[in-house]
């Protein structure tokens, strides 16, 4: 079990535990401040007491920015942005009435998200006290609850993932407003959210159970009951295969994705209950234990392992390898294996040449590793056959020979053996140059030798009783004529034991990658090329339908680029979501991003003019309208403020007016007008027949026209 020690010692509950930036770790305390300290060593690096006054015991929802630089916490219906460094109070965001109950930085630490009791998620930048926009709301309970609140959020680049409490999860991209997807597991409080990449998400509900949903084929997702009352927190682990889940126990657990199992469910147990965890560098653990105090694990990693290697420590590395099986995936695992495949075959030499004490010297630092140990046992007990095996082989009595090499297998790495193996292949290639000749009793007369061999009589049935087929499969084979060799495969499944058939189905497998790297970097012509190759090959016919869609939409993609028609661009991405991985769409979504940031400092000093001009002709583009119609509301929402405060009322009424023309009335606006008929003792004339769609400001002239 991997060792734990002692990290942090708290006199009150911690509140929240983050990773940051620099290999760095922040947490809060109920009634002790914040502090910052090393990932590596546990070390403090900053302390602060005296956050703010009203960061005290009945605080909540609190968040620190990825980047270390940022603390925020909420009182009932206002956002507090305290400058770490400083302990300065840099914005305080009133939410209109919103009752906050979840909040978090986004991973470039821009961006605040806050879920409100009435199920609403709402979008801020840390440097403004303005609503960018309202990602989603979420219905209310059918169960007695008269709120519905927002229970985790997780964040993938620029994707966010949030829960309710009825189960709901949604997904959104912040900077386009795409990428909309809705599930329900089930009607269970979501406690925990992680992507372990863009399409997969990973959520635990409040009973303990585990879902998988993988969002461009939802028909694969996968549950799994974890054996915890309650789910808390899901980690992704370096190796993308696993996760890590904590619960309302002392112990945490790790899952297996890829075979849809627990491989450990008590994978670290501890002297307490586990309230919060967080994987540092990849390698080492923080866990809050019985939500006071800290303690760290060292994993095993991959580093380690690498070491090991490199200093000779070969059993030391496979006890490492016994602890954890993520690392058993691992390319240094690999490595591991194959010096100790070298050694193995200097004890198989040793054994041949009557040398048993060396051979036990050789292996002795191995035979207590229990994924060695069988297998050294059955090495020695191999070779106590190894003189029949020799007997066999010059009375060349070769189906004995190869019964006693099935039975035990280490003597398959014999020199006799590998002499048999040798005359078989000649053998074999012999009689087929002979079934292509046309001479097929003299192919007979090859393989007859070897017919009452039991791993070889199937193959030998194919070349002789199918010899027309045969020779046609080799052909193909030779001419890398996929379909063909697929038609003939269909009529035999004799044929995939041939050698050369395996050789082809890598080529398959490397052939649809080639095809995904040329789509990726643009190279249509060289994918067309290769899709061709492929055409009517049923067995990876999912494959191809898939990738010609994905080469037609690039072709479509780089057509409009070239034209300089950014309109056509982003509408082919929106609506084709399945060119995300290609760099152009990389570098497209790269703009969008700078442009949307540069907007938005723009909306928060109330300057439309420039928005429009940033945009250009992109203001038309339909399909991330949700997020310019934000952009251009928010413009308004500032105007209005800004003049409010420079007491210009009348301007202020003006825009108020043209803004429930162009928007009609919302949330935010009802709060504007109030605030100006409290400030103004006037009652201003709207209507009750105000609201408008968030889409309506397209057909305004003084919008649309730069």
């Amino acid at each position: 079990m991997p060792k734990i020690s002692e990290c942090q010692n708290n006199l009150s509950d911690v509140t929240e535990l983050k990773i940051l930036d620099n290999n760095l770790v922040a947490y809060s305390t109920k009634n002790h401040g914040i502090k910052i300290i090393s990932s590596e060593d546990c070390s403090t690096k900053l302390s602060i007491n005296n956050v703010h006054e009203l960061f005290h015991p009945n605080t909540f929802s609190t968040s620190f920015s990825p980047n270390g630089a940022f603390l925020a916490f909420c009182v009932t219906t206002q956002i507090y942005i305290i400058h770490i460094a400083s302990s300065i109070v840099i914005k305080i965001i009133n939410c209109d009435n919103e009752e906050i109950e979840i909040l978090s930085f986004d991973l470039e630490s821009k961006y605040i998200i806050a879920g409100t009791a009435c199920g609403r998620v709402l979008q801020y930048r840390y440097d403004g006290s303005s609503l960018l926009g309202r990602l989603c709301s979420f219905k209310k309970s059918n169960q007695n609850y008269d709120l519905s609140f927002i229970s985790a959020i997780a964040f993938y680049k620029n994707r966010l993932a949030c829960a309710s409490h009825n189960g709901d999860i949604f997904i959104i991209d912040i900077h386009s407003r795409l990428s909309k997807t809705s599930l329900t597991n089930s009607f269970i409080r979501v406690n925990a959210l992680c992507f372990l990449d863009e399409t997969t998400l990973i959520s635990g509900n409040a009973d303990g159970t585990l879902f998988i949903n993988y969002l461009e084929d939802e028909k694969k997702s996968k549950q799994i009951s974890t054996g915890f009352k309650t789910i808390c927190k899901i980690i992704r682990m370096p190796n993308p295969n696993y996760i890590m889940i904590s619960g309302d126990a002392n112990y945490v657990s790790l899952y297996d994705i890829k075979n849809n199992k627990i491989v450990h469910n008590k994978y670290l147990e501890f002297k307490g209950k586990v309230t919060k965890i967080a994987l540092t560098n990849n390698t080492t653990l923080l866990a809050v234990i019985d939500n006071l105090n800290i303690v760290q694990v060292q994993l095993p990693s991959v580093a380690k392992l690498k070491s090991l290697i490199l200093h000779n420590k070969l059993d030391a590395a496979f006890h490492l390898c016994e602890k954890d099986c993520m690392i058993k995936e691992s390319l240094e695992y690999k490595k591991l294996q194959e010096s100790y495949d070298k050694i193995y075959e200097q004890a198989v030499e040793f054994l041949v040449n009557q040398q048993k004490t060396e051979a036990i010297k050789l292996l002795e630092t191995f035979k207590n590793i229990p994924s060695k140990k069988d297998e050294i046992a059955l090495l020695f007990k191999s070779f106590e056959h190894y003189p029949r095996l020799q007997e066999f082989f010059l009375e060349k009595k070769y189906a004995l020979a190869y019964a006693l090499c099935a039975k035990f297998p280490a003597l398959e790495r014999t020199s006799q053996y590998k002499k048999m193996e040798e005359l078989w292949r000649e053998a074999f290639i012999n009689a087929q140059k002979q079934i292509l000749l046309g001479r097929d009793e003299i192919a007979k007369s090859l393989l007859l030798e070897y017919v009452t061999i039991l791993s070889k009589r199937p193959m030998i049935r194919l070349i002789l009783n199918h010899n027309k087929e045969f020779i046609e499969f080799l052909k193909a084979v030779e001419a890398k004529n996929f379909l063909k060799v697929n038609e003939i495969v269909k009529t035999n499944e004799a044929f995939t034991k041939i050698p050369t058939y395996k050789l082809l189905e890598n080529d398959i497998e490397y052939g649809l990658l080639e095809i995904k790297d040329f789509i990726k970097k643009g190279d249509t012509d060289a994918a067309k090329e290769n899709l061709v190759k492929f055409e009517g090959l049923a067995s990876v016919t999912t494959e191809i339908k898939k990738l010609t869609q994905e080469y037609q939409n690039m072709h479509k993609l780089q057509k409009a680029y070239k034209d300089g028609n950014l309109i056509v661009c982003y509408e082919i991405l929106d609506t084709q979501n399945n060119l995300s991985y290609t760099k152009l769409a990389e570098s497209l979504e790269k703009k969008w991003s700078e442009l949307i940031h540069i907007c938005e400092e723009y909306a928060l000093r109330g300057n439309i003019k420039d928005i429009k001009v940033t945009l250009g002709g992109l203001i038309y583009l339909s399909t991330r309208r949700d997020k310019i119609g934000d952009l251009l509301r928010v413009s308004f929402h500032t105007k209005i403020k800004i003049l409010m405060t420079k007491k210009s009322f009348k301007n202020a009424e003006n825009i108020i007016y043209s803004y429930i023309d162009i928007f009609g009335t919302d949330m935010e606006i009802n709060s504007l007008i109030r605030l100006y008929e409290n400030v103004t003792n006037t009652r201003l004339a709207i209507s009750d027949n105000s609201r408008q769609t968030r889409d309506n400001w397209i057909n305004f002239e003084m919008i649309m026209n730069s």
